[in-house]
């Protein structure tokens, strides 16, 4: 089993998959790809952006101001939500219009799972600094327009969201926080937030990215700088969780790729977890045993220019899609690759 990379576009950023196509962005304007054998095809650009686009040409200035799009998300089957610095908009599935919308946004990037949606309703989860640590809001709407505050954590109880899930199984919705010990937490609540259950606190291993759901269990995986991450395992029946291998680097990603095969993607961070400068990605059938199968060296620029990441595509079927961020030689590049 091993990776193969199939075709590589330079200057696009992954995002997800609309009707088959791939969506991507560069700075500020959105492209597709329907065909490998196909250059990008531009769709729109971002509009009111003109001095920050200029800057989003320079990806020194893009990297260290984190200039550009950092989400797009399909909701409510013809709409997509889009974020780009301190700005939340709502399109169309052909990106032909674009609405600003009216909610108070304190970060300048989103991480993966801070939009959410089901079919009723989206989310939207509050990733920032929070250096003060000031109250973390979690917002909702049924029409991606209106958005009201569903769910507030006090303040000095976390740094920030990092993940909203919707378990297809309970018909919940599965949360994480962190950073530290004390802010690190999992838990998932009902769709109004009005019965809100922790699974558990106090911990790394409480602190993840993305999760995967099966109907017994629920796995996730750690994501931290401060101890080596692993896999978990969490079993709905007894609640008890079980490590799982041991991987380089903080794990930002989990996915399902088709039907026969799960991926892994690490980071590089720095932080006393560090155990080499590489991104990985690795490979399991079985969600138990897993092959590392290709990584990234971290590039000569520092950690405030962004972690050394790869970003993959929401949803993904027969191929692995993503893009590097801070990685030599893929930096700011599609990749496409086969599993084989």
């Amino acid at each position: 089993m091993k990776l193969e990379i199939k075709k590589i576009y330079p200057g696009l950023r992954a995002h997800t998959l609309i009707n088959g196509d791939i969506i991507a962005s560069n700075g500020y304007t959105i492209y597709k790809i329907q065909n490998q054998n196909d250059g990008k095809i531009k769709l729109n650009e971002i509009p009111n952006q003109f001095i920050k686009k200029n800057l989003s040409n320079s990806r020194i200035f893009s990297r260290g101001l984190r200039l550009g799009i950092s989400q797009i998300k399909k909701i409510f089957d013809d709409k997509v939500l889009i974020f780009c610095n301190n700005a939340l908009l709502l399109s169309d599935v052909q990106f032909s219009e674009f609405k600003y919308i009216d909610i108070p946004i304190k970060c300048f990037q989103l991480m993966d799972h801070n939009i959410c949606a089901t079919d009723n309703y989206v989310y939207y989860s509050e990733y920032f600094p929070n250096k003060k640590r000031d109250e973390v809001r979690i917002f909702k709407s049924e029409n991606g327009i209106d958005w009201d505050v569903i769910y507030e954590f006090p303040m000095r109880s976390i740094k920030h969201i990092h993940v909203l899930q919707n378990d297809p199984y309970t018909d919940k919705i599965w949360f994480s926080t962190g950073d530290s010990n004390d802010e690190s937490m999992i838990g998932c609540a009902s769709y109004d937030f009005s019965n809100l259950k922790i699974i558990g606190k106090g911990e790394q291993k409480w602190r993840t990215m993305e999760f995967h759901f099966a109907e017994d269990t629920v796995y996730w995986g750690m994501e931290s700088e401060l101890e080596r991450s692993f896999l978990v395992k969490y079993d709905r029946n007894n609640k008890k969780t079980k490590l799982i291998g041991k991987f380089d680097g903080p794990i930002y990603n989990l996915k399902k790729v088709g039907k026969g095969y799960y991926l892994i993607g690490t980071t590089v961070e720095g932080g006393p977890a560090k155990t080499d400068d590489q991104a990985h990605i690795w490979l399991s059938t079985d969600l138990c045993q897993w092959k590392d199968v290709i990584s990234y060296k971290k590039d000569i620029f520092p950690y405030l220019m962004g972690y050394g990441r790869l970003i993959f595509l929401g949803e993904m079927e027969n191929m692995v899609i993503f893009s590097g961020q801070g990685l030599k030689d893929i930096d700011n590049k599609l990749i496409i690759g086969e599993i084989v």
